[in-house]
């Protein structure tokens, strides 16, 4: 992907001022489905088979036990997917190796891309740093927020996918988390800065 310029840049400061106009829209708490016809080990429940109360200890039982989340963690993850990082990224890397830095080392970065000026970005950047006066996620994680203006110019040598094309387009809608000694990623796009403790919380093992 070569000579990718402002048109980037301009489309993530329109996503930031819609993801601003929906924050007014709609509060931060997304309702969660609970499936009330499991059982133990995920088998329907027969009506009347048990009363309500102890089919709902027993869904939340189930939850907590087969998904490794509690109800609340399994609405943030919804949106939440863990990529393999292209091996065309790293292999460009020698000839390109602005923004490689942050696919290398031993620690796990948090990586988000926030436009200057943005009301979201201010309040994503906020909760950015009061997660990390967490020393639980300060210890495991090292925090890269990369600013960037009206315009940013993406070029690669030789053809290739580069770092800095692949992080930007990747990230520039939400939180990343780069595991690079597994060569993967954690894409977050739900924009839900309430959600950014509980999600490094969650793969600080990972």
């Amino acid at each position: 992907m070569n000579n990718k310029g402002a048109s980037f840049m301009a489309y993530l400061l329109l996503v930031c001022v819609l993801t601003a106009g929906l924050f007014i829209l709609f509060p931060d708490k997304a309702p969660l489905a609970i499936p009330t016809d499991l059982g133990k080990g995920g088998l329907p429940l027969t009506k009347g088979m048990l009363p309500p109360e102890a089919q709902n200890a027993m869904v939340s039982k189930f939850q907590q036990e087969m998904l490794g989340a509690d109800i609340a963690d399994s609405a943030l993850f919804r949106e939440v997917q863990v990529k393999e990082i292209p091996q065309s990224v790293y292999d460009s890397m020698a000839l390109n190796s602005d923004y490689s830095k942050y696919l290398r080392g031993s620690q796990k970065r948090v990586f988000a891309v926030l436009p200057s000026g943005c009301p979201y970005a201010r309040a994503f950047t906020k909760a950015l740093n009061a997660a990390f006066s967490d020393p639980e996620i300060a210890s495991v994680y090292h925090k890269d927020i990369i600013r960037v203006g009206h315009s940013e110019m993406i070029w690669c040598k030789g053809g290739a996918e580069c770092p800095k094309s692949y992080l930007l387009e990747t990230c520039g809608e939400g939180i990343c988390i780069i595991n690079p000694a597994q060569r993967q990623i954690v894409v977050d796009n739900s924009q839900r800065s309430s959600g950014i403790i509980p999600l490094l919380r969650h793969y600080k093992n990972w």
